[in-house]
């Protein structure tokens, strides 16, 4: 598959990825061979590298337990940056890359190992907050995010700049304080309840997207398509499976094309399309945060059926009441798997 760091080098990109990889290493799949100009960061989640990854461990293991190494492009340089200085080393490669004098315009991917457990802030953040230790980790991702913005400023690409902030899943709530809350969404990461999917997703270009707040429908796959129309680059016939352009959403505030969403854990689970969503599957968590051991998912027969516009804590099963709509998104839902289990990238 064609990948947007790939798409974007085609119209004159450099491209860098700084943090987690969380993909194959193997050859013609490191991120050098997937599009990346640069890389500086972690193979995977920070807790491969250490004890075993339970709440125990995350509560009692010490810093220096956790030796997780940095790659810099293809050389593993070993646990160089301890874990509390993730997020600070980060957005000092993110500045020096944003300050290089080059003509070329840029796409960053900063991938923050933070706050995937175990967390750890620096000690300038460290019990700072009125959240404990994920309250400062998550006050440090807030500076991080504050530094490349006073830095685009200065270099005044600010107003040329599209900054996107957003998460790939829900907290990991199972971990208690080293966890997060989705509150009042129900679930967490890994569960299709939505608050192990819907997170906040904040877009920002001065001059272009005008603020406000918007509830309108958007996958982080659909980034794909969207920057394609932004920048100007060719999608390649087959590359944007599951991906919107909504750049008209962002620039014109216009409908958008989006309006139905497959959820997954491992296999597809549940589906939405505008207002309802249908649970063919659901799960609590992840798994049992102390042994590490699997938790069976539960099947519905009929499926659940809820209003996540008026109902989004997903508390009240209405499927009793539209079994027209059940039997609508359960066809749609059957369609929607069939269409990505026929896809296939090109050679």
């Amino acid at each position: 598959a064609t990948t947007m760091p790939e798409m974007l080098k085609d119209v004159g990109y450099r491209t860098a990825l700084l943090g987690k990889w969380h993909l194959e290493m193997s050859e013609g799949l490191h991120p050098l061979d997937q599009g990346f100009d640069y890389w500086f960061g972690t193979r995977g989640s920070n807790d491969w590298d250490g004890p075993r990854p339970n709440y125990s461990s995350f509560h009692d293991a010490p810093e220096t337990a956790w030796k997780t190494p940095v790659h810099i492009n293809r050389e593993n340089k070993g646990p160089i940056v301890p874990q509390s200085e993730f997020t600070k080393r980060y957005t000092e490669e993110a500045i020096r890359l944003i300050r290089e004098k080059q003509e070329a315009p840029f796409f960053i991917y900063l991938a923050h190992n933070m706050p995937h457990v175990p967390i750890f802030a620096s000690k300038e953040f460290r019990g700072k907050s009125r959240n404990g230790v994920y309250g400062d980790v998550i006050a440090e991702l807030d500076w991080s995010v504050g530094q490349l913005v006073r830095v685009l400023r200065e270099e005044r690409l600010l107003d040329n700049t599209v900054i996107v902030f957003t998460s790939d899943n829900g907290p990991w709530t199972m971990f208690h304080e080293f966890g997060g809350t989705a509150e009042p969404l129900r679930g967490e990461k890994s569960t299709t309840w939505e608050g192990g999917e819907r997170v906040p997703c904040i877009i920002s270009w001065p001059g272009k997207i005008r603020p406000g707040v918007s509830k309108k429908l958007m996958v982080n796959t659909d980034m794909y398509a969207t920057f394609a129309a932004l920048t100007g680059a060719k999608v390649q016939a087959g590359q944007a499976i599951d991906s919107c352009d909504l750049s008209q959403v962002l620039l014109k505030a216009a409908r958008s094309p989006r309006d139905t969403h497959l959820y997954y854990f491992h296999q597809a689970m549940a589906y939405r399309n505008g207002e309802f969503k249908i649970h063919l599957k659901t799960r609590e968590r992840t798994r049992n945060p102390q042994t590490g051991r699997a938790e069976p998912s539960a099947s519905h027969i009929p499926p659940l059926l809820f209003n996540v516009i008026t109902d989004v804590a997903e508390r009240s099963n209405i499927a009793a009441d539209h079994p027209k709509v059940i039997a609508r998104l359960k066809q749609e839902f059957e369609e929607a798997q069939r269409a990505l289990k026929a896809w296939e990238p090109l050679p």
